[in-house]
């Protein structure tokens, strides 16, 4: 299995691509289990047969982006029993609807669409390569404030309350939120149940570790 996308060679270091890394401290990569680099492991066993869903809880995504307009999850025509809209890709919590855009008018999709493509963006001729571009991405738009808030949208940790039980009651099988902030059962006890559900339900949740080197 070749991989295709042109970035990788020039800046995804952190997965095997020539390309220098930048950062002050210095930088790593991610190996596979057995020590090998994704390079290797992906030209030796390919990416396998399975479509697995990832949720992505961000706060702005772009899903018409090269990486990701082939990569989305798609509710199927039986809505999943009335859990998603047939033919969505996700939900933004912040407009209160299944329908793009999914990203605060004025506030950039950077993050969302940057993060949503390192796990899963296309390998493709154009652009990177995603951890798992074999993967379906669950867009969940959760915005962190209320300025502007349109009717019955949400935002902040009642958004990410709600994306994670829409993300489990829809079939993901991992549920990524690159945010930093904390939460406690006594402050956020909705957020932390849903976490419980979640894990009840043999759904992966990974979290920001972090912007600083380690």
């Amino acid at each position: 299995m070749a991989i295709n996308s042109p970035l990788f060679e020039s800046g995804q270091w952190y997965l095997g691509g020539s390309g220098r890394c930048e950062a002050p401290n210095g930088c790593g990569s991610f190996n596979s289990a057995n020590g090998i680099l994704y390079k290797d492991a992906i030209e030796t066993y390919g990416f396998g047969q399975h479509e697995p869903i990832i949720a992505v809880i961000d706060d702005g995504f772009d899903i018409e982006h090269q990486d990701l307009v082939n990569q989305l999850w798609t509710c199927p025509p039986d809505g999943n029993n009335g859990a998603c809209e047939p033919g969505t890709h996700g939900f933004s919590y912040w407009y209160n609807s299944p329908n793009p855009p999914f990203y605060h008018s004025t506030y950039t999709a950077i993050h969302g669409t940057a993060v949503a493509s390192i796990i899963g963006a296309e390998n493709n001729d154009v652009g990177m390569i995603g951890m798992c571009p074999n993967c379906r991405l669950m867009i969940l738009h959760s915005h962190h404030n209320q300025i502007d808030m349109p009717e019955g949208g949400v935002s902040g940790y009642s958004a990410v309350e709600q994306a994670i039980y829409f993300a489990v009651n829809n079939g993901a099988r991992v549920i990524n939120i690159s945010d930093s902030w904390s939460i406690s059962p006594e402050l956020n006890l909705g957020v932390s149940q849903a976490i419980q559900y979640a894990t009840d339900n043999n759904v992966l949740i990974v979290v920001a570790g972090g912007n600083s080197v380690r």
